[in-house]
Protein backbone atom coordinates (compact mmCIF):
# COMPACT_ATOMS: atom_id res chain seq x y z
CA UNK A 1 0.00 0.00 0.00
CA UNK A 2 1.19 2.99 -1.19
CA UNK A 3 1.80 6.43 1.76
CA UNK A 4 -0.95 8.84 0.37
CA UNK A 5 -3.63 5.49 0.60
CA UNK A 6 -1.87 4.81 4.41
CA UNK A 7 -2.81 8.11 5.71
CA UNK A 8 -5.74 8.10 4.18
CA UNK A 9 -7.01 4.81 6.17
CA UNK A 10 -5.53 5.98 9.33
CA UNK A 11 -7.55 9.41 9.00
CA UNK A 12 -10.88 7.27 8.43
CA UNK A 13 -10.17 5.34 11.45
CA UNK A 14 -9.93 8.59 13.53
CA UNK A 15 -12.92 9.87 12.13
CA UNK A 16 -15.30 6.70 12.91
CA UNK A 17 -13.98 5.95 16.36
CA UNK A 18 -14.72 9.51 17.18
CA UNK A 19 -18.26 9.32 15.85
CA UNK A 20 -18.62 6.42 18.12
CA UNK A 21 -17.19 7.25 21.10
CA UNK A 22 -18.86 11.28 21.95
CA UNK A 23 -16.41 13.09 24.32
CA UNK A 24 -18.48 15.11 27.22
CA UNK A 25 -17.56 18.11 28.82
CA UNK A 26 -16.67 18.07 32.12
CA UNK A 27 -18.98 20.46 34.45
CA UNK A 28 -17.35 23.76 34.93
CA UNK A 29 -15.39 24.67 38.16
CA UNK A 30 -16.16 27.86 39.47
CA UNK A 31 -14.42 30.02 42.41
CA UNK A 32 -15.10 33.72 43.90
CA UNK A 33 -12.71 36.16 44.72
CA UNK A 34 -12.61 39.87 46.21
CA UNK A 35 -10.67 41.73 43.78
CA UNK A 36 -8.18 44.17 46.15
CA UNK A 37 -8.96 47.36 45.30
CA UNK A 38 -12.57 47.91 44.61
CA UNK A 39 -13.80 44.97 46.88
CA UNK A 40 -15.66 43.66 44.34
CA UNK A 41 -16.83 39.35 44.56
CA UNK A 42 -15.96 38.00 41.17
CA UNK A 43 -16.86 34.25 40.07
CA UNK A 44 -14.38 32.82 37.54
CA UNK A 45 -15.65 28.88 36.40
CA UNK A 46 -13.62 27.51 34.14
CA UNK A 47 -13.69 24.12 32.05
CA UNK A 48 -11.47 20.61 33.15
CA UNK A 49 -8.88 21.69 31.01
CA UNK A 50 -8.18 25.22 32.39
CA UNK A 51 -10.23 27.45 30.08
CA UNK A 52 -12.03 30.12 31.36
CA UNK A 53 -15.41 29.92 30.52
CA UNK A 54 -16.89 32.83 32.13
CA UNK A 55 -16.41 35.77 34.74
CA UNK A 56 -19.44 37.30 36.98
CA UNK A 57 -19.10 40.14 38.99
CA UNK A 58 -21.66 38.90 42.14
CA UNK A 59 -24.42 41.62 42.90
CA UNK A 60 -25.72 41.12 46.55
CA UNK A 61 -26.61 44.81 47.13
CA UNK A 62 -30.22 44.90 46.10
CA UNK A 63 -32.18 47.83 45.23
CA UNK A 64 -33.65 49.64 47.75
CA UNK A 65 -37.13 49.07 49.67
CA UNK A 66 -39.28 51.09 51.67
CA UNK A 67 -42.06 49.79 54.28
CA UNK A 68 -45.14 52.23 55.03
CA UNK A 69 -45.53 53.44 58.21
CA UNK A 70 -48.33 52.30 59.98
CA UNK A 71 -50.56 54.32 63.26
CA UNK A 72 -53.46 53.44 65.68
CA UNK A 73 -52.02 50.22 66.30
CA UNK A 74 -54.04 48.45 68.89
CA UNK A 75 -51.26 48.50 72.22
CA UNK A 76 -49.51 45.13 73.06
CA UNK A 77 -50.19 43.45 69.46
CA UNK A 78 -47.92 42.67 66.08
CA UNK A 79 -48.36 44.75 63.50
CA UNK A 80 -47.06 43.06 60.06
CA UNK A 81 -45.92 45.50 57.47
CA UNK A 82 -46.04 45.68 53.38
CA UNK A 83 -44.35 42.97 51.68
CA UNK A 84 -41.06 44.14 49.75
CA UNK A 85 -39.66 42.64 46.83
CA UNK A 86 -36.14 42.04 46.45
CA UNK A 87 -34.78 42.92 43.36
CA UNK A 88 -31.43 43.67 42.03
CA UNK A 89 -28.90 40.86 43.18
CA UNK A 90 -27.18 38.29 41.07
CA UNK A 91 -26.18 35.88 44.11
CA UNK A 92 -27.88 35.26 47.51
CA UNK A 93 -27.75 37.98 50.12
CA UNK A 94 -27.55 38.43 53.88
CA UNK A 95 -30.48 39.37 55.47
CA UNK A 96 -30.86 40.62 59.07
CA UNK A 97 -33.20 42.47 61.42
CA UNK A 98 -33.25 44.88 64.41
CA UNK A 99 -36.29 45.50 66.87
CA UNK A 100 -38.62 42.95 65.31
CA UNK A 101 -38.93 39.38 63.23
CA UNK A 102 -39.11 39.01 59.12
CA UNK A 103 -40.68 36.46 57.12
CA UNK A 104 -39.41 35.43 53.58
CA UNK A 105 -42.28 34.09 51.08
CA UNK A 106 -44.77 34.10 53.37
CA UNK A 107 -42.67 31.71 55.64
CA UNK A 108 -42.38 31.82 59.91
CA UNK A 109 -41.49 34.66 61.55
CA UNK A 110 -37.75 34.70 63.00
CA UNK A 111 -35.02 37.36 64.09
CA UNK A 112 -32.35 35.11 63.29
CA UNK A 113 -30.12 35.89 60.30
CA UNK A 114 -30.52 34.52 56.97
CA UNK A 115 -30.02 34.55 53.34
CA UNK A 116 -32.59 35.94 50.07
CA UNK A 117 -32.92 35.57 46.39
CA UNK A 118 -33.44 37.76 43.58
CA UNK A 119 -37.35 37.82 43.92
CA UNK A 120 -38.47 36.59 47.29
CA UNK A 121 -41.06 38.82 49.25
CA UNK A 122 -39.95 39.87 52.45
CA UNK A 123 -42.29 41.36 55.52
CA UNK A 124 -41.52 42.63 58.86
CA UNK A 125 -43.62 42.57 62.13
CA UNK A 126 -42.96 43.78 65.60
CA UNK A 127 -44.82 43.92 68.51
CA UNK A 128 -46.62 47.51 69.54
CA UNK A 129 -45.84 49.65 72.51
CA UNK A 130 -47.69 48.93 75.59
CA UNK A 131 -48.29 52.78 76.26
CA UNK A 132 -50.41 55.14 74.05
CA UNK A 133 -48.79 57.28 70.95
CA UNK A 134 -45.55 55.41 71.40
CA UNK A 135 -43.52 54.76 68.19
CA UNK A 136 -41.29 51.67 67.86
CA UNK A 137 -39.50 50.35 64.64
CA UNK A 138 -37.94 47.56 63.67
CA UNK A 139 -34.76 48.28 60.87
CA UNK A 140 -34.36 45.07 57.86
CA UNK A 141 -31.39 44.75 56.08
CA UNK A 142 -30.30 43.22 52.99
CA UNK A 143 -27.09 43.03 51.27
CA UNK A 144 -25.88 46.21 53.54
CA UNK A 145 -29.23 48.38 52.64
CA UNK A 146 -31.65 49.13 55.14
CA UNK A 147 -35.44 49.52 55.76
CA UNK A 148 -37.12 50.55 58.80
CA UNK A 149 -40.75 49.31 59.65
CA UNK A 150 -42.31 51.66 62.30
CA UNK A 151 -45.43 51.85 63.85
CA UNK A 152 -47.37 53.97 66.26
CA UNK A 153 -50.19 53.17 68.89
CA UNK A 154 -53.25 54.07 69.41
CA UNK A 155 -54.59 57.22 71.06
CA UNK A 156 -56.13 56.99 74.40
CA UNK A 157 -60.24 56.79 73.75
CA UNK A 158 -62.42 57.54 76.25
CA UNK A 159 -65.55 58.66 74.12
CA UNK A 160 -67.71 55.78 74.22
CA UNK A 161 -70.39 54.61 71.28
CA UNK A 162 -73.43 56.49 71.93
CA UNK A 163 -75.93 54.27 74.18
CA UNK A 164 -79.90 54.20 74.87
CA UNK A 165 -81.39 53.78 78.33
CA UNK A 166 -84.48 52.32 77.66
CA UNK A 167 -87.25 54.17 79.53
CA UNK A 168 -89.93 52.52 81.49
CA UNK A 169 -93.82 53.72 82.17
CA UNK A 170 -96.31 52.76 83.76
CA UNK A 171 -94.57 52.02 86.92
CA UNK A 172 -95.00 51.78 90.66
CA UNK A 173 -95.31 55.08 93.04
CA UNK A 174 -92.32 55.89 94.97
CA UNK A 175 -90.29 52.94 94.07
CA UNK A 176 -86.60 52.73 92.68
CA UNK A 177 -86.76 51.88 89.16
CA UNK A 178 -83.65 50.67 86.87
CA UNK A 179 -82.71 50.45 83.59
CA UNK A 180 -79.29 49.27 82.36
CA UNK A 181 -76.77 49.88 79.20
CA UNK A 182 -73.26 48.20 77.86
CA UNK A 183 -70.22 50.51 77.53
CA UNK A 184 -68.41 50.36 74.56
CA UNK A 185 -65.93 51.58 72.45
CA UNK A 186 -62.94 53.14 75.01
CA UNK A 187 -59.67 51.76 75.24
CA UNK A 188 -58.93 53.55 78.85
CA UNK A 189 -61.25 54.11 82.08
CA UNK A 190 -63.42 56.80 81.36
CA UNK A 191 -65.20 59.19 83.47
CA UNK A 192 -68.62 58.62 84.77
CA UNK A 193 -71.38 60.64 86.67
CA UNK A 194 -75.52 60.75 87.22
CA UNK A 195 -77.72 63.37 87.87
CA UNK A 196 -81.37 62.83 89.21
CA UNK A 197 -80.43 59.30 90.59
CA UNK A 198 -77.94 56.49 91.04
CA UNK A 199 -75.72 54.49 88.70
CA UNK A 200 -74.00 50.94 89.65
CA UNK A 201 -71.31 49.51 88.14
CA UNK A 202 -71.03 45.45 87.53
CA UNK A 203 -73.26 45.36 90.07
CA UNK A 204 -72.16 47.00 92.72
CA UNK A 205 -72.93 49.56 94.99
CA UNK A 206 -75.09 52.14 93.97
CA UNK A 207 -73.99 55.83 94.03
CA UNK A 208 -74.38 59.57 92.92
CA UNK A 209 -70.55 60.12 93.23
CA UNK A 210 -68.44 60.67 89.85
CA UNK A 211 -66.14 57.89 89.07
CA UNK A 212 -64.84 55.75 86.02
CA UNK A 213 -65.94 52.87 84.41
CA UNK A 214 -63.99 50.66 81.66
CA UNK A 215 -64.55 49.25 78.67
CA UNK A 216 -67.40 46.21 78.56
CA UNK A 217 -68.99 47.40 81.90
CA UNK A 218 -72.36 47.32 82.77
CA UNK A 219 -73.89 50.09 84.35
CA UNK A 220 -77.29 50.05 85.87
CA UNK A 221 -79.10 53.72 86.45
CA UNK A 222 -82.36 54.02 89.02
CA UNK A 223 -84.12 56.64 90.09
CA UNK A 224 -87.62 57.48 92.84
CA UNK A 225 -90.04 57.35 90.80
CA UNK A 226 -93.05 59.87 91.60
CA UNK A 227 -95.24 59.77 94.40
CA UNK A 228 -97.77 61.05 91.41
CA UNK A 229 -99.97 58.98 89.00
CA UNK A 230 -98.67 59.45 85.58
CA UNK A 231 -95.72 61.55 86.40
CA UNK A 232 -92.52 61.43 85.31
CA UNK A 233 -89.02 61.59 86.83
CA UNK A 234 -85.45 61.52 84.87
CA UNK A 235 -81.87 60.61 85.56
CA UNK A 236 -78.95 61.88 83.10
CA UNK A 237 -75.86 59.70 83.05
CA UNK A 238 -72.61 60.81 81.29
CA UNK A 239 -69.82 58.74 80.10
CA UNK A 240 -66.74 60.27 78.65
CA UNK A 241 -68.76 62.96 77.57
CA UNK A 242 -72.10 61.47 75.75
CA UNK A 243 -75.01 61.09 78.05
CA UNK A 244 -78.14 59.66 77.40
CA UNK A 245 -81.66 60.62 79.71
CA UNK A 246 -83.54 57.97 81.86
CA UNK A 247 -87.33 58.55 82.08
CA UNK A 248 -89.83 56.83 84.07
CA UNK A 249 -93.33 57.27 84.08
CA UNK A 250 -95.53 55.98 86.76
CA UNK A 251 -99.14 54.44 86.12
CA UNK A 252 -102.40 56.22 85.81
CA UNK A 253 -104.55 57.11 88.32
CA UNK A 254 -106.69 54.14 89.47
CA UNK A 255 -109.44 55.71 90.45
CA UNK A 256 -112.77 53.86 89.04
CA UNK A 257 -110.73 50.57 87.63
CA UNK A 258 -108.95 49.11 90.32
CA UNK A 259 -110.69 46.27 90.17
CA UNK A 260 -112.47 44.57 87.32
CA UNK A 261 -113.54 41.08 85.77
CA UNK A 262 -111.56 40.34 83.02
CA UNK A 263 -113.02 39.56 79.64
CA UNK A 264 -113.46 41.39 75.92
CA UNK A 265 -116.23 43.99 77.96
CA UNK A 266 -114.38 43.85 81.28
CA UNK A 267 -116.33 44.75 84.34
CA UNK A 268 -114.82 47.50 86.96
CA UNK A 269 -115.54 47.54 90.88
CA UNK A 270 -114.54 49.47 93.73
CA UNK A 271 -113.74 46.21 96.32
CA UNK A 272 -112.26 42.80 95.24
CA UNK A 273 -115.12 41.63 97.49
CA UNK A 274 -117.96 43.63 95.31
CA UNK A 275 -116.03 41.95 92.58
CA UNK A 276 -116.17 38.30 93.90
CA UNK A 277 -119.76 38.68 94.51
CA UNK A 278 -120.87 39.67 90.89
CA UNK A 279 -118.26 37.27 89.25
CA UNK A 280 -119.62 33.69 87.40
CA UNK A 281 -117.41 30.44 88.17
CA UNK A 282 -114.20 30.13 85.95
CA UNK A 283 -113.66 33.71 86.01
CA UNK A 284 -110.66 35.85 86.51
CA UNK A 285 -110.85 39.05 89.09
CA UNK A 286 -107.95 41.39 88.10
CA UNK A 287 -106.91 44.14 90.68
CA UNK A 288 -103.92 46.42 90.50
CA UNK A 289 -101.04 46.55 92.60
CA UNK A 290 -102.06 48.41 95.35
CA UNK A 291 -103.51 48.25 98.78
CA UNK A 292 -106.93 47.18 99.86
CA UNK A 293 -108.49 47.82 103.30
CA UNK A 294 -111.17 44.81 103.32
CA UNK A 295 -111.57 41.55 104.56
CA UNK A 296 -112.64 39.04 102.18
CA UNK A 297 -114.82 36.09 102.38
CA UNK A 298 -115.01 33.64 99.95
CA UNK A 299 -118.26 31.90 100.45
CA UNK A 300 -119.69 30.44 97.53
CA UNK A 301 -119.88 27.25 95.33
CA UNK A 302 -117.12 28.23 92.46
CA UNK A 303 -113.89 28.27 91.36
CA UNK A 304 -112.47 31.70 90.77
CA UNK A 305 -108.78 33.29 90.16
CA UNK A 306 -107.63 36.45 92.16
CA UNK A 307 -104.92 37.97 89.72
CA UNK A 308 -102.90 40.98 91.09
CA UNK A 309 -100.19 43.41 90.67
CA UNK A 310 -101.62 45.26 87.72
CA UNK A 311 -100.88 48.20 86.00
CA UNK A 312 -104.08 50.85 85.92
CA UNK A 313 -104.24 50.30 82.32
CA UNK A 314 -103.89 46.09 82.93
CA UNK A 315 -101.41 46.05 80.69
CA UNK A 316 -98.76 44.93 82.61
CA UNK A 317 -98.01 43.32 86.17
CA UNK A 318 -95.82 46.53 88.20
CA UNK A 319 -95.95 44.91 91.54
CA UNK A 320 -98.14 43.11 93.97
CA UNK A 321 -101.95 43.88 95.60
CA UNK A 322 -101.77 44.13 98.79
CA UNK A 323 -105.15 43.65 101.06
CA UNK A 324 -105.12 44.71 104.68
CA UNK A 325 -107.56 42.31 106.39
CA UNK A 326 -108.75 38.54 106.26
CA UNK A 327 -109.62 36.89 103.22
CA UNK A 328 -111.59 33.31 104.80
CA UNK A 329 -112.25 30.55 102.42
CA UNK A 330 -115.38 29.29 103.59
CA UNK A 331 -116.48 27.32 100.19
CA UNK A 332 -115.72 27.11 96.41
CA UNK A 333 -112.03 27.40 95.19
CA UNK A 334 -109.51 30.86 95.12
CA UNK A 335 -106.57 30.90 92.61
CA UNK A 336 -104.22 33.13 94.13
CA UNK A 337 -101.42 34.97 92.48
CA UNK A 338 -99.15 38.08 93.28
CA UNK A 339 -101.49 39.19 96.28
CA UNK A 340 -100.03 40.11 99.59
CA UNK A 341 -102.21 39.57 102.85
CA UNK A 342 -101.22 42.19 105.67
Amino acid sequence: MSKPLRTFALLLLVNTLAAASPIHAAAPNCSTTTTPITGARVEYCYDDIGNLLRKTVLDSKPSPFTFTPQTGIVRNTYAVSNAITVSGINTASQVTISGGEYSINNGAFTSTSGTVSNGDYVSVRLLSSSAFLTPTSATLTIGGVNGTFSITSEAIDTVPDSFVITDKTGTDRSAWISSGITVTGINSPAPISVSGGEYSINSGTFTSAAGTVSNGSTVTVRLMSSASFSTQTSATLSIGGISAVFNVTTDADCTGHTIRISGTAPRYFSTIQSAYNAAASGEVIQSASLTFTENLSINRAISVTLDGGYSCDYTAKTGKTTIQGRMDINSGTASVGDYNLQ
